[in-house]
């Protein structure tokens, strides 16, 4: 049965198309709402500047099913239109309910479809869109921002800028006409009449209105070289500038700032008395700026083209005035965006990703992620010499109890304290918690309430030191600190009071505190709870009672049933009486926890799993299982802002839950963990003991994403990497240096446990008329590479590669077409030479050069040919997968001769014909193949059945291709199995452990497609998809359903899901009724599905 998947994503899209401005709050100056458009989702920011450096926050973000290609602000609500030609009215602030929809035309052809150039007048009135030629949508408001919209048919001409006037009916259109001449055509909306032409230079780009304060507008008009300003009452103002304009905005002095190509910043007065006196002020240089949006509070949104945007502080005064700081001087608060990702592949558990922006250099960068939290770490000195001194045993289980900034560990034999100097029993610690101004242990024989010493933070020792690199190994410990001295951790140790106590002959089972409660379960099934002063207030017979969390005004009680049978969780009152809420657990409950915030108790069992029930009106039927592991996990608080929103889950893998999603954390140790007060009111860090028992305290640097990375900077765009040993990968970098030259290298990087960075070697620079293209390591010796030339022939060379500092030429061949891809399998190497397919053996490689000053060529044997060029090679067994760059995958069956260093026969057995622009293809396994096109769709393909069954077949049983190329015989189809659009280039395609297929896209997006286990879940999320899809176009305003569906086959979006926890409990219900389970049910089968996109 063919896989299903479930698509998820792990990074979002990052490159900005659309941002707008919210309205104006009663606290406009110190924050402001910021909504930002990006191609397949929105995201509004809160921008607080009420202290610094200015605080950038996420409110919500929001899937769009169809790309925006155009918003503002008119009157009190947000005009949008959509890729697909909608007009849409929404409300101004989260979730944008949307008001109205409307149709603007049913022709969705690219050059008349309305969506190419928008405007809209100054004061909301009216709001034009066009195509590039033809069909004009003219929206007139009334008082309520309800449009009613006109169809008018364009002349024959070509329209590049459609802007307002002053006039509101009044619009500027920059247009040209077949006879290369270039106007600006001024069209009275309300007369439908056109007012007045003017001829322009043939070389115009674009125009904009520039509005002052009192409303009045005036004209610019940019060329490559110049800025013409436009004045009905005077001549033309022409100012001269060194680059053609990039980007521009105007402040609210009438001013026009445009940013020129070559990165200056230039401000121009358009409203000046001295007219033909005032030309152009230099205001610095920025990175390039796609987009400007001034904000309320006195900001300015810079959107980077390709690199991080950024807010910078702008005030009110005029850009030409001598008091305006420059704006490469201003201070900048970033949003942290990765650059266009180029390739991508895993290097053990890492991804490799290469990124970079256009001709900025510090941006050309090397990455390895790492699916982990980013951390501080450092070891806590005086603690750990404690914990090496209690003489644990290797194979006793240790763990680590936390009471606030105090750390305690314990075994089945003993406990000790670690930080804090706690009076605390010898014995087994079952609990510890604050209880009041105090602290309680609940040990194997009873109940003790011990003073709390006051600490004074950091809470490290005189000699702290950074966590050791080495022992982490996968893990990147990000950073290292000092460590001051602490006086309760040194000298001489000081006793703490015994305050009360209670001892019991029989043995304490388990136990939850509470800040005046505690309750404690016993061999003798008795249940006992305590007050503040451990005088028992209740106490009865609870059989097989062995966990217990405090539940707001509930006690949970995790109790295996007298007759048999899986535990069960019952809510009891405080007077041990059982209620009707009862949970079913899947074995014995290992641990419990409760979260105020959320009110959501958390339960894990022996058998590896965590469940969370909403403490609530449904309890039963509320259960989540989120995890699925294969030890009995562990669970903590995880305190942010002093509230308890995250759970820190230990087990076979570690993860912060935030109660969405699971965060990856890379954490090894044997032995003893848990969460802590920390050294800031922010947040908890975790405190662990490591592999070389260390006591190590983590803090967590970012806790809204779980990629951590090491990078090295490039001197040229990253084109490639692949795999060269365990700790290294090697990369081809490419970039044009002037019309006719390439500047390409060969880096080897190396990925040190122990270094935060990647270690860098350029082992190799080209020549400047070749352009790396392609690169294939051979062996530890030898690396292929494939050139392009300026005339477009091919070179491929072999290159020695001596200690990884040093590559030298070794062999090489030259081809009248360029060789895109390169794959040895086995004793030979596959060249994709242009259309047709070369190879040749090891054996010729590993011939010993002769002492030449000449380089020397190596043979290869054409095998096939294409129809358009092989830009991918994949081999499974004797399954050969060639790539088309533009006529999809063919397939081939080939065999060796005995000694493996020729090809005896090579036949075309399966091919897939539909046309496809291929930017990325990999093996899934040994029958299906991954593809991804430069329109965002990824298919996944597989052999046909007879192809897979029987080798010798001389006839096809399977289906001709329908849309044919010359074939000599009759080959059967690739079979489509699943196929998804993920709305931009996809640059790389790779496969993860458990079957998990992973892809990277040009604009920064991260993803993965899940394989689902079974169709039975597939079905249900299918059908939860379907009512979920249409319930969120009534809930989310943004999101607008495609009026033609792209193709989507056996792939369940994620991303859709995801919605059902924002949803209105109205809407929850609807979906519940229609799967049959509670959607408490239903995020925790996701939940389980995404975790295995960890890598």
């Amino acid at each position: 049965m063919d896989c299903k998947y479930l698509h998820t994503t792990i990074q979002r899209s990052q490159k900005i198309l659309r941002c707008i401005a919210l309205s104006e709050g009663d606290n406009y100056r110190d924050n402001c709402n910021i909504l930002l458009i990006y191609s397949n989702y929105a995201e509004v920011l809160l921008v607080d500047n009420s202290h610094q450096p200015v605080d950038v926050s996420t409110i919500s973000t929001f899937p769009l099913y169809v790309p925006i290609t155009w918003c503002c602000i008119v009157g009190e609500h947000i005009a949008a239109i959509t890729a697909d030609a909608h007009l849409i009215m929404l409300e101004m602030k989260p979730p944008f309910s949307r008001v109205l929809k409307h149709q603007m035309s049913s022709k969705l052809s690219p050059s008349t479809i309305p969506v190419a150039h928008c405007a809209a007048s100054n004061g909301g009135e009216l709001l034009v869109s066009c195509g590039f030629t033809e069909n004009l949508i003219v929206a007139t408001f009334d008082s309520q921002d309800n449009p009613s919209l006109q169809t008018l048919r364009l002349p024959n001409f070509f329209v590049h800028e459609v802007v307002p006037t002053q006039d509101p009916y009044l619009f500027a259109f920059l247009v040209s006409v077949r006879t290369d001449l270039k106007y600006i055509i001024y069209f009275d909306m309300e007369q439908k009449v056109e007012k007045k032409r003017e001829v322009v230079p043939p070389d115009s780009i674009t125009i904009t209105s520039v509005f002052n304060q009192e409303g009045f507008s005036k004209l610019v008009l940019f060329t490559p070289n110049k800025i013409i300003i436009k004045d009905d009452e005077n001549p033309d103002r022409i100012i001269d500038i060194e680059a053609r304009v990039y980007s521009w905005f105007d402040n609210r002095s009438g001013e026009l700032i445009v940013q020129l190509l070559d990165r200056n910043i230039v401000g121009i007065p358009i409203y000046t008395d001295d007219y033909y006196g005032s030309d152009k002020v230099r205001r610095g240089h920025l990175p390039l700026i796609s987009t400007f949006c001034y904000l309320s509070n006195n900001w300015l949104l810079c959107v980077s083209e390709e690199n991080d945007s950024f807010f910078l502080p702008v005030s009110s005064l005029s850009i030409t005035s001598t008091s305006f700081v420059d704006f490469d001087l201003l201070p900048r608060s970033t949003i942290p965006l990765l650059p266009r990702i180029t390739s991508a592949f895993f290097h053990g558990p890492r991804l490799v990703i290469s990124s970079g922006g256009h001709e900025e250099p510090d941006k050309y960068l090397i990455s390895s992620f790492y699916n982990t939290i980013m951390t501080n770490s450092f070891i806590v000195d005086d603690a750990t010499a404690r914990f090496n001194r209690a003489g644990f045993d290797n194979d006793s289980q240790i763990r680590f109890f936390s009471a606030g900034d105090k750390l305690i560990a314990s075994s089945d034999t003993k406990s000790i304290s670690l930080i804090g100097d706690l009076n605390i029993s010898a014995e087994k610690t079952i609990a510890i918690s604050k209880f009041g101004d105090n602290i309680l242990q609940v040990y194997k024989n009873g109940l003790r309430i011990i003073e709390n010493p006051q600490l004074t933070f950091p809470l490290t020792s005189q000699n702290g030191s950074k966590a050791p690199q080495a022992s982490s190994q996968n893990t990147p410990y990000i950073g290292s600190k000092s460590t001051p001295q602490n006086s309760s951790q040194t000298g001489t140790k000081t006793t703490r009071k015994i305050i009360s106590q209670y001892k019991s002959e029989i043995g304490v089972i388990a136990a939850a505190i509470s800040n005046d409660l505690c309750i404690a379960s016993f061999e003798d099934d008795s249940v006992k709870l305590f007050d503040k002063d451990l005088q028992i207030i209740v106490e009865k017979k609870i059989p097989h009672a062995h966990s217990f969390a405090f539940c707001n005004n509930n006690i949970a009680i995790a109790a295996e049933p007298q007759l048999g049978g899986n535990s069960t969780v019952t809510l009891y009152s405080f007077q041990l009486n059982p209620t009707d809420d009862v949970g079913q657990l899947t074995s014995r409950a290992y641990t419990m926890l409760f979260i105020q915030s959320s009110m959501e108790l958390f339960v894990s069992t022996v058998n590896g799993t965590v469940s969370r029930w909403t403490i609530g009106n449904d309890f039963s039927n509320s259960c989540a299982q989120i995890y699925e592991g294969t030890i009995p996990p562990l669970l903590y608080p995880y305190y942010v802002n002093s509230e308890s929103d995250y759970v820190l889950i230990v087990s076979d893998k570690y993860f912060l839950y935030n109660g969405v999603s699971m965060l990856s954390i890379h954490l090894n140790t044997p032995h003893g963990i848990c969460t802590i007060k920390g050294e800031t009111e922010s947040c908890d860090d975790i405190i662990q003991a490591d592999l070389n028992n260390n006591v190590v305290r983590i803090s967590l640097n970012e806790i809204v994403k779980d990629l951590a990375a090491k990078s090295a900077h490039a001197t040229e765009m990253p084109r490639k990497t692949v795999y060269y040993d365990e700790n290294s990968f090697v990369c081809i970098t490419r970039r044009r240096d002037g019309k006719d030259s390439f500047k390409s290298s060969l880096l080897i990087l190396r990925d040190d446990p122990t270094n935060t960075e990647l270690i860098l070697n350029n082992v190799g620079q080209f020549q400047e008329d070749m352009g790396a293209i392609s690169v294939e390591v051979l062996d530890k010796n030898f690396i292929a590479i494939g050139f392009v030339k300026q005339d477009n022939s091919g070179v491929i060379m072999i290159l020695a590669v001596e200690e990884s500092t040093e590559a030298k030429l070794h062999l090489f061949a030259q081809f009248i077409s360029p060789t895109f891809a390169i794959r040895k399998v086995g004793n030979l190497i596959f060249f994709g030479v242009g259309s047709k397919l070369r190879y040749t053996s090891m054996n010729m490689i590993n011939v010993e050069k002769q002492q030449s000053d000449t380089p020397e060529t190596f043979d290869s044997k054409e095998i096939t040919q294409v129809p358009s060029a092989i830009c991918f090679i994949e081999v499974s067994g004797d399954i050969l997968w060639i790539g088309d760059r533009i006529e999809s995958v063919f397939v081939y069956r080939f065999s060796l001769t005995g000694d493996g260093n020729d090809i005896k026969s090579l036949n075309l057995i399966a091919c897939d014909t539909e046309p496809r622009q291929i930017t990325a293809m990999c093996l899934l396994n040994e029958t299906c193949v991954a593809i991804g096109e430069k329109n965002g769709k990824i298919t996944i393909l597989r052999l046909p059945n007879d192809d897979i069954g029987d080798r010798d077949l001389k006839w096809r049983l399977s289906p001709i291709p329908e849309r044919g190329i010359s074939l000599n015989e009759p080959v059967g189809e690739l079979v489509k199995i699943a196929t998804y659009s993920v709305n931009e280039t996809v640059t790389s395609l790779l496969v993860g452990a458990k079957g998990v297929l992973f892809y990277t896209t040009l604009l920064g997006q991260i993803g993965a497609f899940v394989p689902l286990q079974n169709d039975e879940d597939y079905i249900k999320l299918s059908n939860v998809e379907l009512i979920t899809e249409r319930l969120s176009t009534e809930e989310f305003g943004l999101t607008v359903l495609r009026r033609l569906p792209v193709e989507k086959r056996c792939v369940v979006s994620g991303d859709i899901l995801d919605l059902i926890d924002r949803m209105t409990p109205e809407s929850q219900k609807i979906i519940e009724k229609t799967c049959n389970t509670h959607w408490q049910n239903l995020f925790g089968l996701i939940s389980i599905i995404k975790q295995k996109a960890k890598f």
